[in-house]
């Protein structure tokens, strides 16, 4: 029996449906044999761009890298109008000849090195370190080798004057690393005072005495507060400096009288005390 038109139609149809349905079929394995394909051409890829000792799953973020540059070009320039300010100060002491008016370029010198503790105290105090530590870089180098020349070259300032000078403005930076556990800021105070102490009394005999002491109190003073903070390193070069300014002491109290027998004495037992006594009491 013939099939009528609308069998042949119901026929045609059933046919394409399937014909589509095996398309369908296709494709999809199609798509997920590429799928496969491409993510793993993505991850080797990825592989051959990220380094192999970058933190896992972590890639460089361009825009961060940029930015850290961007902030340090900023604070170096402000560093080094800060620095071109003092060198004014340093050329108006310089020319004159009046010690009245030396002893005010001095101080101004010193109000100036000052105002960037409080500067480094204020970026402290809002958290943020990283403009704390430009301004204590500031501070250090405008006051202590303020601190030396005036002491050593200049002559304008008595030593244990500069001394005191040096100890107090070194306790205020470490008082403020320590309130705020900045270790770098405290490394740029102490450091800055160890060199400074030691370079004047390797320059001047006369400081010997005043600037070993002095030294002596501030490694005490490093002594228990890199033991609350944990700044082991920081305690022990401290701790040199104040070793090393004990040990000029005693060989020029045999060699040149200056300090005193006494006083050099004195000031072995102290370092023994102290620093015995602050380990013990600890």
């Amino acid at each position: 029996m013939a099939e009528t038109p609308e069998q042949d139609l119901r026929g045609e149809v059933h046919m394409l449906r399937h014909s589509v349905e095996e398309l369908t079929r296709r494709v999809v394995a199609l798509e997920g044999i590429l799928g496969r394909g491409t993510a793993t051409a993505d991850r080797e890829a990825v592989a051959r761009e990220v380094p192999a000792d970058a933190p896992s799953g972590e890639g460089v973020d361009a825009s961060v890298v940029l930015s850290a540059a961007s902030r340090t070009v900023t604070y170096v320039g402000r560093l080094l109008l800060v620095l071109a300010g003092a060198y004014l100060l340093r050329s108006f002491t310089e020319g004159q000849t009046a010690t009245g008016a030396r002893l005010l370029g001095v101080g101004l010198g010193l109000a100036y090195a000052f105002v960037w503790i409080l500067a480094a105290w204020r970026a402290l105090g809002r958290d943020a370190p990283e403009a704390a530590t430009w301004h204590a870089v500031a501070a250090t180098m405008i006051a202590y080798p303020l601190i030396w020349e005036t002491t050593v070259r200049l002559d304008l300032v008595a030593p244990p004057i500069g001394a005191a000078l040096l100890l107090v403005g070194t306790l205020v930076g470490l008082g403020l690393a320590w309130r705020y556990d900045a270790r770098i800021v405290a490394w740029l105070f102490v450091f800055g005072a160890t060199l400074s102490g030691l370079g004047a009394i390797v320059g001047e005999v006369s400081a010997t005495a005043p600037y070993a002491a002095g030294l002596l109190v501030l490694g005490t003073a490093v002594l228990w507060v890199g033991r609350m903070r944990s700044w082991p390193a920081l305690v022990l070069f401290s701790a040199l400096g104040a070793d090393l300014a004990v040990l000029i002491a005693q060989h020029r109290a045999t060699q040149v009288d200056t300090p005193s027998p006494e006083i050099a004495v004195l000031l072995a037992v102290a370092l023994l005390v102290l620093y015995v006594g602050s380990i013990t009491a600890y």
